[in-house]
């Protein structure tokens, strides 16, 4: 009975992630709106490291 399940969760969720893939091939906006989020994700995460050596160095965390 598990296997069933899980079987079914694993279909439900391809299909889910295909929708979703689909339906940002076809809008552009909601394709620009990922792309904006996936260019803050790597800026945040390029300034993080620079972010910690300054406060470890004394500059406040406000800046």
């Amino acid at each position: 009975m598990k296997k069933v399940k899980r079987i079914y969760k694993y279909i439900l969720t391809i299909i889910i992630v295909f929708l979703i893939i689909l339906l940002c091939l076809r809008s552009s906006a909601i394709r620009e709106a990922i792309y904006l989020l996936f260019i803050s994700f790597i800026i945040a995460y390029t300034l993080r490291p620079m972010n910690k050596y300054m406060e470890q160095n004394g500059i406040r965390k406000k800046i």
